[in-house]
C-alpha cells in the first residue's frame, strides 16, 4: 500500500473535507486511515480512524471529523507545542490464521505512511 497524495495535503483545513488516496497491490483487504491533533496549553487531545476496502483507493475523511480535532500548529510555529499527524496503514485484522488451541489469530505486516500536518 502506498500513499499517493501525501505530498498534496500539507495543511489540514478542519471545515472542509479530506480525501485520502493510496495505491494497493491487494484486491481484497482494508487501509485504515487515521489521525492525531494535540494542543497540550488546552489539555485537548484527539484520534480519529477510518477503514476503507483497499480496492476502493480513495477515502473522504468528512469535515465533521476534522473539525472535531483540536488547532495543531505546523512543527516549529512560535510558542506552540502542538501537533497533528496524518496516516494511512493496512489494516492489520485483515490476516487471520488458524491454529489449534487458539480462538482467533491476527499477522500483519505493520507499515504505514505518516506526516506531520496541522491541523487548522
Amino acid at each position: 500500500m502506498h500513499w499517493t497524495n501525501q505530498a498534496q495535503i500539507s495543511t489540514i483545513n478542519r471545515q472542509a473535507d479530506l480525501t485520502v488516496t493510496w495505491s494497493s497491490d491487494y484486491n481484497s483487504g482494508h487501509v485504515l486511515i487515521g489521525g492525531t491533533s494535540s494542543y497540550p496549553q488546552a489539555g485537548k487531545t484527539a484520534v480519529f480512524l477510518c477503514s476503507e476496502e483497499a480496492s476502493k483507493g480513495a477515502f473522504i475523511i468528512p469535515s465533521f471529523v476534522l473539525s472535531a480535532m483540536p488547532v495543531a500548529l505546523a512543527a516549529g510555529a512560535n510558542a506552540s507545542p502542538s501537533r497533528g499527524y496524518l496516516f494511512v496503514a493496512g489494516h492489520p485484522l485483515d490476516n487471520t490464521f488458524a491454529a489449534p488451541g487458539l480462538d482467533l489469530g491476527f499477522f500483519s505486516e505493520v507499515s504505514l505512511e505518516a506526516k506531520q500536518v496541522p491541523y487548522q
